[in-house]
């Protein structure tokens, strides 16, 4: 009993510390672009968008960040 209520308290932790942030990278004209490295500048975390443009970077701490967008042929966002 004591094991499941321990586990259930760590999940339940690790779901209100891990967050997200969501989006779609689009050029000028609303068109999806695949491939775009998405990554917090001056660390290793990051991701890449899929066909749809669509992403999602898992972030561990809650406090400001700066977010680069690099796209070959785009200027870096």
């Amino acid at each position: 009993m004591k094991k499941q209520l321990l586990l259930t308290l760590s999940l339940l932790f690790s779901c209100i510390v891990f967050s997200q942030v969501k989006g779609i990278v689009t050029d000028v004209n609303n068109n999806p672009l695949a491939f775009v490295n998405i990554y917090i500048e001056g660390t290793y975390t990051g991701t890449t968008s899929n066909d749809d443009g669509k992403y999602e970077l898992n972030i561990l701490e809650e406090k400001s960040y700066t977010i680069v967008f690099k796209y070959l042929g785009y200027k870096t966002y």
